[in-house]
């Protein structure tokens, strides 16, 4: 596989497919780097000073009881996309969980895999 042809794996998938360690697997095997809802949101908070349980919160629930403004929830997304953006010029990475959706669809260097369990191993 070249690196050109498929420099990201973007991962989703549904509850109980073991997607994690399906997306540790997959960047051990072809030496990609392992990019996580969590590493994602830490890496976003780090630089560009926001909130890394806010971010998790938005991007994976609960809801607070106390909603954000539209202003803040727009500052966390936009330090989530352009975190995104960085990672996907790093260039061989597989995204695991709910960040694969802020990869771009205008990236043709990117396999896009949902992963589903059928309901007898959920």
């Amino acid at each position: 596989m070249g690196r050109e042809s498929m420099p990201i794996v973007a991962l989703t998938f549904d509850a109980f497919t073991g997607a994690e360690e399906v997306g540790e697997e997959l960047a051990r095997r072809l030496e990609f780097t392992l990019m996580s809802d969590a590493a994602i949101c830490a890496r976003a908070a780090a630089v560009e000073n926001v909130d890394q349980d806010r971010l998790v919160r938005l991007m994976n629930g609960p809801r607070p009881w106390i909603q954000p403004s539209e202003a803040q929830k727009r500052r966390w997304v936009a330090a989530l996309r352009k975190t995104m953006v960085e990672i996907v010029t790093e260039d061989r990475t597989v995204v695991v969980g709910s960040a694969a959706y802020l990869v771009s669809r205008r990236l043709q260097q990117v396999l896009r895999v949902g992963l589903v369990a059928p309901l007898e191993h959920r």
